[in-house]
């Protein structure tokens, strides 16, 4: 087995946290202001993911002041899971391969399994 990342940890570290202080937060400030409404979306979020509902688990992370804003998306999901459907494909050549990643990476037009499909991949959840 030769495990091989599709990012390093200096990469995600910077995209967490090279934000500028004041933006970081009231991102943190508006994830404890509601404690319950945050609880809330992450067992809905956990429900639907357990139950493979990666169109319901789209639309939750859509939700007005719940979700990520667009812009957020694009930074943190859909130009990561470009990069990584770039990558793939290379990996996935030498060897049955096994892809693990964010739930949130999973659903949509630049979801890691619609960017696969798009590749001619078949794709199938673990049960």
């Amino acid at each position: 087995i030769n495990p091989k990342g599709l990012e390093t940890a200096e990469f995600q570290f910077n995209l967490l946290f090279n934000d500028n202080l004041k933006d970081q937060a009231q991102d943190l400030l508006e994830l404890v202001k509601d404690e319950s409404k945050t609880m809330d979306f992450s067992r809905k979020l956990a429900k639907l993911y357990m139950a493979q509902d990666i169109n319901g688990m789209f639309k939750l992370m859509q939700e007005p002041g719940l979700g990520l804003t667009e812009a957020k998306a694009k930074k943190l999901l859909y130009s990561r899971n470009h990069n990584w459907a770039k990558q793939l494909p290379e990996i996935m050549k030498s060897a049955p391969t096994f892809v693990a990643v964010g739930a949130g990476h999973l659903p949509g037009d630049e979801g890691v399994l619609n960017l696969l499909k798009k590749l001619g991949y078949k794709v199938t959840p673990v049960k």
